[in-house]
């Protein structure tokens, strides 16, 4: 029998992030990115931020408020005001904010203070060890750990001193064959030792910023025994009351396969223990990094030239 319905196409549900590129450069040389070798060189082609506001808003009513806004880069820090220009704006609109640094420009009380009042709502700070030699060596720069657990003690004692429990502060780690075995004392260090909310880790995939077909690091370091690391895993289930574990989180599939980007997202007495399989290429990379591919992302860049 005929329907009505069958007259309308459903109408997709809005994209659920919208990824803000601040800048392509980066004051670390990380191992595994490419971002680093760029300049912004074309940063007048950027969307300026008074457009940017205007993209925003426009996004805030096309989620209907339920969106999440993406601070990104580079190290999106390196341009601070237009990075707050896009945090700022997101609290006025009432849209979460969510923001990966390397740390390096949380190096004081003061700043800690404005990521906390002003920043975004998720700052989640990189760190791939709790060994300093190892975290140094593959962010290419030394004093890196140094920085990066500085800006992270900084932030949860700007947190507790201004009542600010909402902001939430995290670790972003990354698993290869060099850590993937000492996960149980990388969880202790962020969880107990610096005292973060939460510790993300992605496994390794072809670098960000990758412009050749050729990625070294991923070459020389992909190699994870998934039985081996499904073990570690439940371990520090166990161990840390992260939460249940999906049967496939560990699958060869899941860790080895090319551009077949995976995340766990992981917390302290949380069941929070979340995987999902999604493709990556060079010029949608950031779509697998929030656990989504297209249409549920929208990306733009922003000019750090002011209008």
């Amino acid at each position: 029998m005929f329907q009505p319905s069958q007259l309308f196409t459903p109408k997709p549900p809005p994209p659920r992030f919208l990824f803000v590129t601040v800048n392509r450069r980066c004051n670390l040389r990380c191992q595994h990115c490419q971002f680093w070798t760029r300049d912004d060189a074309d940063h007048d082609t950027y969307i300026l931020p008074s457009r940017t506001g205007e993209l925003l808003h426009e996004y805030q009513q096309l989620s209907r408020g339920q969106g999440s806004v993406v601070i990104c880069g580079g190290e999106s820090m390196l341009d601070p005001e237009v990075y707050f220009g896009v945090s700022e704006t997101c609290r006025r609109l009432d849209l979460k904010s969510i923001s990966v640094v390397n740390g390096t420009q949380i190096q004081s009380p003061e700043m800690a203070e404005r990521m906390i009042l002003s920043g975004p709502d998720e700052i989640s700070i990189s760190l791939n060890s709790h060994r300093q030699e190892l975290h140094d060596e593959t962010r290419g720069k030394p004093g890196a750990f140094h920085q990066a657990t500085q800006a992270i003690r900084l932030l949860i004692e700007a947190r507790t001193r201004l009542q600010r429990p909402s902001t939430r502060i995290y670790v972003m780690g990354l698993i290869f064959d060099q850590n993937y075995q000492e996960l149980d004392a990388f969880y202790h260090f962020v969880l107990n030792t610096l005292g973060a909310d939460k510790l993300k880790l992605n496994f390794l995939q072809p670098s960000f910023g990758q412009r050749g077909e050729v990625d070294p690091f991923y070459a020389k370091h992909c190699h994870v025994d998934p039985d081996e690391l499904r073990k570690v895993i439940d371990h520090c289930d166990q161990k840390y009351a992260l939460g249940s574990i999906p049967n496939c989180a560990t699958k060869p599939s899941c860790i080895s396969a090319p551009c077949n980007p995976a995340r766990i997202n992981t917390k302290a007495g949380v069941p929070a223990f979340k995987l999902q399989n999604t493709s990556a290429t060079a010029t949608n990379a950031t779509s697998w990094w929030m656990n989504t591919e297209p249409p549920d992302f929208v990306s733009l860049t922003v000019s750090r030239v002011p209008p």
